[in-house]
């Protein structure tokens, strides 16, 4: 019987790894804008990458049930720390779009790797992936904070190499990480045999949809955020501490949905969040920056 696989290395490296993330939420966006691009060139920045993550979700997801997600979250958390070294020399849009894309590439197949190896950690699966997530957020909170005043204090190139270092230590503390032997393979097996069951069925669609929607918001706010926190005259240091509430909030929205949230039908607490955040978008006054 293999030994229980420790969860130490895993959660040290998600913390870490998630510390880099929270990071890139204030100063990717800023360093874009000290590089002179317009509103929509940071729009396209950031959404067109989202096709690429797209896909190597896919793909990320499919070889995490081949080939395990040690590897996979080792390389993510390598191209978090390549993505950060590429910034420091980008100089104008393209350059600057290869650095994100190498930052979505390891957000694309961390995700589905950590989930996995959560998966099989000993324990309640529900308690060990309430820790996981728990420590996503605080790792989250605390690069976005810091992000600010690493920003203010230091500038762009301490910010991208603090983000590279901590890439490069959720390397470092995955290595230890490890994972229950796979399950042999079919021979002649499609790699994507799985994807087809669940394409049939109506409700996977419907659930991509409201995940899509649900995830929209998120994604403008942390492109445009530090923006238009800096249009109003917000410091970094002020906005690294707004946007990690967001962060808090997460937090805060887990514990109230495991208590509270239900499903199906009578599941009112999605429409009502929807609902509270056009609320605030709309009484929001607008920013005098243009495109």
């Amino acid at each position: 019987m293999p030994s229980p696989v420790s969860p130490l290395p895993l959660f040290l490296a998600s913390t870490t790894w998630n510390y880099g993330l929270g990071m890139t939420y204030v100063v990717v966006p800023l360093y874009a804008a000290s590089q002179g691009l317009s509103g929509v060139e940071i729009g396209f920045l950031f959404s067109m990458p989202v096709f690429v993550q797209v896909v190597f979700n896919l793909i990320g997801g499919a070889y995490t049930d081949r080939i395990g997600g040690r590897k996979i979250m080792l390389w993510s958390c390598f191209l978090l720390g390549a993505g950060a070294l590429e910034f420091i020399f980008a100089r104008g849009f393209w350059m600057l779009f290869a650095g994100q894309v190498l930052l979505v590439l390891a957000r694309a197949t961390f995700w589905p790797a950590t989930w996995s190896l959560a998966s099989e950690l000993p324990g309640e699966r529900t308690t060990q992936m309430g820790r996981l997530n728990a420590l996503t957020n605080v790792g989250q909170i605390a690069g976005t904070v810091s992000a600010g005043f690493i920003l203010a204090l230091f500038g762009f190139t301490a910010s991208f190499l603090t983000l590279a270092a901590m890439g490069f230590v959720s390397l470092i503390a995955g290595i230890p990480l490890k994972q229950l032997p796979r399950k042999p393979v079919e021979a002649g097996r499609s790699l994507f045999a799985n994807y087809g069951g669940l394409f049939n069925r109506p409700i996977i669609w419907y659930t991509v949809s409201c995940a899509y929607l649900s995830a929209l918001p998120f994604s403008l706010s942390m492109s445009f955020y530090p923006l238009l926190l800096k249009d109003y005259g917000y410091d970094s240091q002020s906005s690294g501490i707004l946007i990690a509430i967001r962060a808090v909030g997460s937090i805060a929205a887990g514990l109230v949905a495991s208590r509270f949230v239900k499903t199906g039908a009578a599941s009112h607490s999605p429409v009502i969040a929807g609902l509270a955040v056009a609320l605030s978008v709309g009484l929001t006054r607008p920013s005098t920056m243009r495109s």
